[in-house]
């Protein structure tokens, strides 16, 4: 059945409201005058409610202009079509990494295409798109923004050695060089209890003339403001034993008979020396009554039972 429309047209078109988008409709239309009604004129076919235009294509893929600790800034081309209607704003939507759902970001559409997503989570991964949209509706959404850390670009990075030191052997007299490289932001500050050499993100500290007295452990210790790192190494200097004769053993030293006799002899020298005590000839090391301990620093002779022999 059909439903009056308006009896009050006075001309020859009219625009019907209220029609219910994607429905189709029949129309007709009688001429009345004080004589009567016409005949119904019908329409040559069903017409559908819709706009004369679809939603608008996919805007370019957006470019992440600028990343803070909780913010990105974003912008995009327009769509190559725009559907047959003005644009009437854009839609962001992010989503992290792992996730498959997309979240809205703006309450009411975008009206340029340019816009700054706040409210992000620091060290966290996102993705955005963006979605445009006339009178037709929303259009398919653009391709995805590359994978974006929320960092502020600013921010202190610890230091870390990409090269640390290594343990290193030397000869006395000659130049030992340790090397380690790092990196960090800001640059970091370097500890070193001896003079060093910077190149870059590279820390030399070189040892000239090595004595045996450099044998240790030698740390660098890198500083700024996102904390601290250290390395460590081992240097090992490669030299003849010398010995350290102290002076009181220049001399004769007296002891009574059957006393403990003990004597120890400093010595420099590495690795440790093989050591062949004799008296009168005589191989000490083959008495019982003698023991040698020799350390990394001195030589110690013990003689359990003293005798003028």
């Amino acid at each position: 059945s059909c439903i009056p429309v308006t009896q009050n047209c006075k001309d020859t078109t009219f625009t019907i409201p209220s029609l219910l988008d994607g429905h189709e409709y029949d129309f007709r239309v009688m001429a009345m005058n004080e004589n009567g009604t016409s005949e119904p004129l019908r329409s040559s076919s069903s017409i559908i409610a819709q706009l004369p235009f679809k939603p608008p294509g996919s805007p370019g893929q957006p470019d992440v202009n600028e990343i803070t600790n909780n913010s990105v800034k974003l912008n995009w081309d327009k769509p190559v079509s725009d559907g047959g209607g003005p644009i009437t704003g854009y839609w962001i939507e992010k989503r992290e990494i792992n996730s498959d759902k997309w979240l809205p970001v703006n309450l009411s559409p975008c009206q340029s295409n340019r816009y700054t997503v706040a409210s992000l989570i620091e060290d966290y991964t996102y993705e955005f798109r963006i979605i445009a949209e006339n009178e037709a509706g929303k259009g398919t959404p653009s391709d995805a923004t590359k994978s974006t850390k929320i960092k502020d670009p600013n921010a202190s990075i610890a230091p870390d050695f990409i090269k640390k030191l290594k343990d290193t052997d030397g000869n006395e007299g000659k130049t030992i060089r340790l090397e380690a490289e790092v990196i960090g932001t800001p640059i970091p500050d370097i500890e070193w209890f001896y003079t060093i050499t910077r190149d870059g993100d590279k820390c030399i500290l070189a040892i000239t003339n090595a004595t045996p007295d450099d044998i240790d452990e030698y740390t660098i210790k890198a500083r700024n403001k996102g904390g601290s790192r250290v390395s460590r190494c081992n240097v090992n200097v490669r030299s003849p034993p010398k010995f350290r004769l102290p002076p009181k053993y220049q001399d004769i030293l007296n002891y009574d008979k059957g006393e403990p006799i003990v004597i120890k002899i400093p010595y420099t020298g590495s690795p440790l020396p093989n050591v062949t005590l004799t008296k009168d000839g005589k191989d000490l090391t083959k008495d019982k009554n003698v023991s040698i301990d020799i350390s990394d620093r001195a030589i110690t002779l013990t003689i359990r039972n003293g005798d003028k022999n």
